[in-house]
């Protein structure tokens, strides 16, 4: 018997996303809560009206990249992220929107995700 070629793969998932995410007590599980969110929106198991999308590829950047700052984040510095199966320029047009005006110092987010 041959032992496999690579080691295998645990996910973490869940089954129902809880309604009140800042209630779990635990960071690293917040943490991988975020990470399958960002997974099932990308792989479209999760569908959601644009403005939603919008908001929700907003909170995404704010949390990878912080507040948004002029000097660092030149006028398409989202291209580079894949959030949705299909990513529109209106979409990150809004999604650059709402990351400049809407969620500068938003602890609260980044404390989610």
């Amino acid at each position: 018997m041959q032992a496999p070629k690579q080691p295998y793969t645990m996910c973490f998932r869940v089954k129902f996303y809880p309604n009140e995410p800042m209630k779990i007590k635990e960071e690293l599980t917040r943490y991988l809560l975020y990470l399958q969110l960002k997974r099932d929106v990308y792989h479209g198991r999760l569908l959601c009206p644009f403005a939603d999308a919008a908001y929700l590829g907003a909170c995404i950047v704010q949390a990878e990249l912080g507040d948004y700052d002029p000097d660092e984040h030149p006028s398409d510095y989202i291209r580079d992220f894949k959030l949705f199966p299909k990513q529109s320029l209106k979409l990150e047009r809004k999604i650059i929107e709402i990351h400049k005006n809407e969620l500068r110092d938003s602890v609260l987010i980044t404390d989610f995700l």
